[in-house]
């Protein structure tokens, strides 16, 4: 019997902001990109996450 494989829904919902960019009202922006890490298989790979910000 196979079994189905581990969802990890905190981990999806984090990449699904990937791209995503607020602008403030002040003319401030941050920008999200989130993606899966590297890793071996069989171990908890971390999400890369890098934020990019301006303010005029």
């Amino acid at each position: 019997m196979i079994k189905p494989e581990k969802v990890d829904y905190g981990l999806e919902y984090l990449i699904a902001f990937d791209g995503r960019v607020h602008t403030f009202e002040d003319g401030c922006w941050v920008k999200f990109e989130i993606k899966k890490g590297g890793g071996n298989q069989g171990t908890t790979a971390r999400p890369i996450l890098l934020i990019h910000a301006s303010c005029a």
